[in-house]
């Protein structure tokens, strides 16, 4: 008897979830479905019933372009045609008429219902989820153990999907044997750089490069030698990939951010792409591109931008709330532009940048299972040596030795100055970038300890295309100092 009250007391969670969701959406109402998705992160697999999923589903689908694109609105209606939709892809389409009137009588009806707390039921069903996902595993424990040619091993595996089932229902709960089964676990995915991937994002533990889930990298760039066109390139990349992005900028208008993106992925001059964007918004007649339509839909599956004003709780909601969209486990790259945004000026400058990149560690990558990059100023000796000689010495950002501690790995990068190198023209590195590597604590030195490399600069497209050499020691026969050491 009390497996059934417990069946029946989380049909009634569902319930009071979907209806309290399709209630305020009738006034457009967002305050339910945000906090479930901004603030607690609520999956929708913690519905076991298919059709209240639905619902939460479509909400969320519905909110997060309505906050995306600012000419979308959140309504009762956009979310019943999603869940039509769904019907209609999914099994559903021969019912799809009976279960759609019934949704809309329902809907009619709330208002003369007593809705019960969405928090108070989120919190039920997330619970049971956890319970329901360790029960799976702890039932095929003993047997697991017993047939093992290595029980220990098995041991630790299963406390490591324990583990993660915890995690990834809100909990956080560490060991060291976990620790290093979750590094040796996670798999880095390429930056769309060879060889970015081999010799600065290396990752031991996996024997491949690339950018690793639950990872910091602080990028280190001088004022106008190129941050955000860096940041522009690896988004590129990544969303190419079919993999979200979600581009945090202080610095930048979303506007200029989604041109950016534009231009790198077709090639098509901004003002080209602006003027196609402004008659298509207007509705006036105008011939198909489909370079730009093509970059249009991927952009608005895979890449979100936002203004920020550096509030660490308005990051962590933005992050959590396509966390929440796309799932516990599936690679999403945050890119936060720039971290000195993020110090509010309520103390000591260095202690605000050095709680800046454990929040950055902490609360979005470890917590939320995503790989950040943030971009950072260089201090003035830093800057001065890049200009000199393409290349640093020096280890730290600007304002906080905190930065570099509290990232995984840690690159640094400029315009090139334009002096040529012996067996290369002098032409090639008028528009090109370095980047090196200063930091990473993956790194397997075993193989070599190439870490600088220039690359050419693709005006068309405002980001790095090719790698022109990785030769340092011909960079450093030209404007090396004895005992620079890279």
């Amino acid at each position: 008897m009390g497996q059934k009250h417990n069946k029946d007391l989380y049909v009634e969670d569902q319930k009071t979830i979907a209806y309290r969701i399709l209630s305020e959406a009738k006034s457009g109402n967002v305050n339910t479905v945000r906090a479930l998705i901004d603030d607690i992160g609520f999956s929708s697999e913690w519905f076991p019933h298919y059709h209240y999923r639905k619902v939460f589903e479509s909400a969320r689908d519905e909110y997060i372009d309505s906050e995306k694109n600012d000419k979308s609105r959140y309504t009762v209606s956009g979310i019943l045609s999603r869940i039509e939709t769904g019907y209609r892809l999914n099994g559903f389409d021969a019912q799809a008429d009976g279960l759609m009137n019934s949704w809309r009588d329902r809907i009619d009806s709330l208002q003369s219902m007593t809705l019960g707390s969405a928090m108070r039921s989120a919190a039920s069903l997330k619970n049971q989820h956890v319970r329901d996902a360790a029960y799976q595993v702890a039932d095929n424990m003993k047997e697991r153990i017993r047939t093992s040619v290595d029980p220990a091993l098995e041991s630790t595996i299963i406390a490591s999907e324990l583990q993660g089932i915890a995690r990834h229902g809100g909990q956080q709960m560490y060991s060291y044997r976990a620790e290093l089964i979750k590094a040796a676990e996670l798999q880095p995915i390429s930056s769309g750089y060879p060889w970015i991937d081999d010799h600065i994002l290396w990752n031991r533990f996996a024997g491949k490069g690339g950018w690793t889930p639950t990872t910091l990298t602080s990028v280190l760039f001088p004022s106008e030698n190129g941050k955000t066109s860096l940041a522009t390139a690896f988004s590129t990349k990544w969303v190419e990939m079919g993999l979200p992005c979600v581009f945090l900028s202080a610095e930048e208008s979303r506007t200029n951010i989604s041109i950016r993106f534009m231009n790198a992925y077709t090639g098509i001059r901004p003002d080209e792409i602006v003027r196609y964007v402004t008659m298509l918004a207007a509705d006036e007649d105008h011939t198909i591109n489909d370079e730009i339509e093509d970059a249009l839909k991927i952009a608005q599956e895979y890449f979100f931008a936002y203004e920020i004003s550096g509030e660490k709780v308005e990051m962590e909601r933005l992050v959590r709330r396509h966390r929440t969209q796309f799932g516990a486990t599936f690679p999403m790259l945050v890119m936060v532009d720039h971290i000195g945004a993020i110090d509010q000026g309520n103390s000591n400058w260095s202690r605000e940048l050095e709680a800046a990149a454990k929040m950055l560690k902490v609360n979005l990558a470890e917590a939320l299972n995503t790989s950040v990059i943030v971009f950072s100023q260089v201090p003035a000796d830093m800057e001065e040596e890049f200009k000199l000689k393409n290349y640093t010495t020096r280890r730290e950002a600007r304002g906080s030795r905190g930065i570099r501690q509290w990232s995984d790995i840690s690159i640094a990068g400029c315009r090139h100055n334009g002096v040529p190198m012996p067996s290369t023209s002098a032409d090639a590195f008028q528009s090109a970038s370095v980047i090196m590597q200063i930091k990473n604590r993956y790194r397997d030195d075993r193989r070599g300890r190439i870490n600088w490399g220039c690359y050419n600069f693709d005006v068309n497209r405002g980001i790095i295309d090719y790698l022109i050499t990785d030769d340092w020691q011909e960079q450093f026969s030209i404007s090396g100092d004895k005992g620079d050491v890279l």
